[in-house]
């Protein structure tokens, strides 16, 4: 007969966590997503997005955060300065953050295909398909919380030079319109003024100054990107950024470390810090990218224009090359509109 087990504890034993083995396999993991990434970027015809520019140039905090305000500024190659001011208008409603930012470069991506401001509910429901994810009840509840804490959000854009200060005060989204829950309504009894207002659109109407704004200055960005990435947003914003910064510099350049973080780094001021997560950005990048210039130097971000010009995207134009919305929506020839990206190089 076998010897009797006894149990000596109910307590679990504890579980020491191995960090470094964690670290090792997050590396591998990345590695792992940047070759994806490269293979994307080579394709004949990558699928690609555009964007609003300052989500690439100064970016949604990467986290929660109870701060209703936040500030992020940078400076022109021209000496004028930029300050953005995001601010989150709805009392119960928190600023935007992590992966909202794909919401969002999806549906300004959207708007712009279609010229119109307006994005449907059920548009931004094709949203999940697009990213792979599931069409379950708690997805669909989070898609909603998204899009509140999106048409919760306005801008305050100040650009100062030596003669003049400009202020424009811009509401992300102009009007919303959304279900009161996700879940389908079954054996509902409804009047008839409650029928007709079920038949008015759902979702959301971005501002028309903001929409304007975006139609006039936007950049591309590869779908595979945010796919790859979703989970870490701060790591596809400073691709993003390399790839931008990259393919506007006509020369090499060095970006001081307290210049990144007023611009990109929000609610950390440890300068030591933001140099060496660009470090690892870099070192993962040149995996999908080997021909980026750029280096973690200790006074800041050095940058020069890519080996052999080959961008980031292959089939992007360089910066004097520049294209109308109306160009950019009838797809022709893989041309996008762009900002004036080169004047902040």
């Amino acid at each position: 007969m076998s010897d009797i087990f006894e149990l000596t504890s109910i307590e679990p034993p504890e579980l020491r966590r191995d960090y470094r083995s964690e670290l090792k396999n997050s590396r591998t993991e990345l590695a792992s997503k940047m070759v994806m990434l490269r293979e994307a970027r080579l394709e004949p015809t990558p699928e690609i997005i555009v964007t609003a520019q300052f989500l690439i140039f100064m970016g949604l905090p990467s986290r929660s955060t109870p701060d209703r305000v936040i500030r992020k500024s940078t400076r022109m190659a021209d000496g004028s300065q930029i300050v953005v001011t995001f601010t989150a208008m709805h009392e119960d409603v928190k600023l935007p953050y992590g992966s909202d930012v794909n919401m969002l470069h999806w549906m300004i991506n959207r708007a712009i295909q279609t010229g119109s401001p307006f994005v449907s509910w059920e548009t931004a429901q094709e949203y999940l398909s697009w990213m792979n994810l599931s069409k379950g009840g708690r997805t669909l509840k989070d898609l909603r919380a998204r899009f509140e804490r999106i048409a919760g959000l306005a801008i305050t854009v100040q650009r100062t030079n030596s003669t003049d200060v400009e202020t424009f005060v811009m509401p992300i989204v102009r009007a919303s319109r959304l279900p009161k829950s996700v879940k389908a309504q079954k054996n509902v009894s409804i009047d008839r003024a409650e029928a007709q207002k079920q038949t008015q659109p759902r979702g959301l109407m971005f501002d028309e100054s903001f929409f304007k704004d975006f139609i006039a200055y936007n950049v591309p960005m590869l779908k595979a990107l945010l796919l790859l990435v979703s989970e870490r947003p701060q790591l596809q914003q400073y691709i993003g950024f390399l790839g931008w910064r990259s393919w506007a510099a006509s020369s090499p350049t060095l970006i001081p470390w307290a210049n990144l973080r007023e611009q990109l780094w929000h609610g950390d001021s440890n300068e030591r810090r933001i140099k060496q997560r660009f470090k690892e950005t870099i070192q993962a990048l040149r995996i999908a990218w080997p021909e980026l210039q750029a280096e973690a130097r200790p006074k800041g971000l050095w940058l020069a224009p890519p080996l052999k010009g080959i961008q980031f995207i292959p089939s992007l134009p360089g910066p004097s090359r520049r294209t109308t919305p109306k160009q950019l929506r009838a797809g022709g020839g893989g041309l996008f509109s762009v900002a004036d990206v080169a004047n902040q190089g």
